[in-house]
């Protein structure tokens, strides 16, 4: 059978009596298209531009596979091509949009494929801009999704579809081009994160735990200026109070002073906890470059066990990094804070010493580091908790370590996650874009 021959009446059949649309065995339904529209305004309110994207586009993704399935199993096609060619077909008689294959050419045996066209009238695009207006990129992601999961189901392999033009986004018309994922690059690495499941429970927590934020960070400044004006003064007044001490050197004196010096740093201690929430409630001023992890790491190490201090008497750090890393994205003195805190946490978790391993790897376009301890570990109980802010075990603990450097990392683009317990130790995993895979982040405006 040749693509041009698919009919609606021969493709769908209607049992009005039954209330039942079917193609094939698979059961199908009429959608008005504002009524997705809607569906679409809520994800993007409820869950966020690029989570709404990743769940419309493994939704057209996974209708595509569906589709190119049933396709299959029910014609017997003349040629691949032809095979192919029924998806943008399919999609024209669903009324998704009118679609114009200007170019198709594809190999199985080879795993060649290279698909360009223009879709007009798509209904993603219209309803976007009736809900939104003119987007900054491409808008059709279900259309998309579709046409890689078509193409994939097809080729037998992970194929891509891009929007290159779109009228959501003010061009005439929206511009597709499909080909193998590998022959894109760096171009398609958005796509295959949004193609990607989703652990939409941590996602609900990082936006629930960004909210928190952002009702605090409005009131961080004025709270800090409330704590450090009186903390100031009485620096000042002690110091005053020392230097009356001494000039009297009463028997008393001594005692005195002790006591003073133990004032003081209580209020340096103090100091140093509103300076941490600070930093953790404001959004940070990112200024990225181009960084050698390897470097970045000695560096690290070096400010967290230097050469020769008894701290490192017991410490032993082992590294495991492959002799060749890409180039991250970093602002290395944010960065630093945030491995800081993890190293130091890997410390206090030792009392009687160990190893701390950090090793590297890189997984699709990201670079993945481990730093893993030989201390007692976290117990059951509280590791839902440990990203909490103010949450510690520790006496002098102030519990911002970890949210501090949860914050640093995922304003890179990155990801900190708990690994699961084991036998012996703590081990977190961070995960940071490679500078083949994005690009820099924007520093916040405001």
């Amino acid at each position: 059978m040749k693509a041009e021959d698919l009919q609606l009446d021969s493709l769908f059949s209607f049992e009005a009596g039954q209330g039942r649309i079917s193609m094939g065995s698979n059961r199908m339904l009429m959608i008005d298209a504002e009524a997705m529209g809607r569906l679409r305004k809520e994800l993007i309110d409820t869950l966020g531009w690029k989570v709404a994207r990743g769940v419309l586009m493994r939704y057209g993704y996974r209708c595509g596979a569906v589709d190119a399935v049933k396709l299959g199993e029910r014609y017997s096609w003349d040629t691949d091509l032809d095979w192919l060619m029924a998806g943008p077909l399919l999609h024209r008689l669903e009324g998704v949009a009118e679609v114009e294959v200007t170019r198709l050419d594809c190999d199985r045996k080879m795993g060649r494929i290279h698909g360009e066209g223009i879709w007009r009238d798509s209904y993603e695009a219209q309803e976007h801009l009736k809900l939104f207006g003119r987007a900054e990129g491409p808008v059709c992601w279900t259309l998309c999704g579709h046409a890689s999961g078509y193409a994939s189901l097809v080729m037998g392999k992970e194929v891509i579809c891009l929007e290159k033009a779109c009228v959501g986004a003010g061009h005439p018309f929206c511009h597709w081009e499909v080909r193998p994922a590998e022959s894109w690059g760096a171009g398609q690495s958005e796509v295959r994160d949004a193609l990607r499941s989703l652990d939409l429970r941590r996602h609900m927590d990082t936006m629930l735990r960004n909210e928190k934020l952002a009702s605090i960070s409005t009131f961080a400044a004025g709270l800090a200026h409330e704590i450090k004006n009186p903390l100031n003064a009485a620096l000042i007044q002690l110091h005053l109070l020392e230097r009356r001490v001494q000039k009297q050197a009463s028997p008393n004196s001594e005692e005195c002073l002790r006591t003073a010096r133990i004032v003081r740093e209580e209020i340096a201690r103090l100091n140093h906890l509103v300076d941490d929430f600070l930093l953790f409630a404001r959004p940070s001023d990112i200024r990225q470059a181009r960084v050698d992890f390897p470097r970045f790491l000695d560096q690290v190490v070096e400010k967290v066990l230097p050469a020769e201090p008894p701290r490192q008497q017991a410490i032993r750090l082992e590294r495991d990094l492959p002799a060749s890393l890409p180039q991250v994205w970093m602002d290395e003195s944010k960065m630093a804070e945030a491995f800081v805190h993890l190293l130091n946490n890997a410390i206090e978790a030792m009392s009687r010493g160990g190893t701390i391993r950090i090793s590297a790897t890189v997984e699709e376009g990201q670079l993945r580091i481990v730093v893993a301890d030989e201390g007692e570990g976290i117990p059951e109980s509280i590791r839902p908790h440990i990203f909490d802010v103010f949450f510690s075990t520790k006496q002098s603990g102030t519990g911002l370590g970890l949210p501090i450097a949860l914050r640093i990392i995922e304003e890179h683009r990155g990801n900190l996650e708990l690994m699961p317990a084991t036998a012996k130790g703590t081990a977190f995993a961070i995960t940071l874009p490679t500078v083949e895979r994005e690009s820099p982040v924007a520093s916040p405006v405001g």
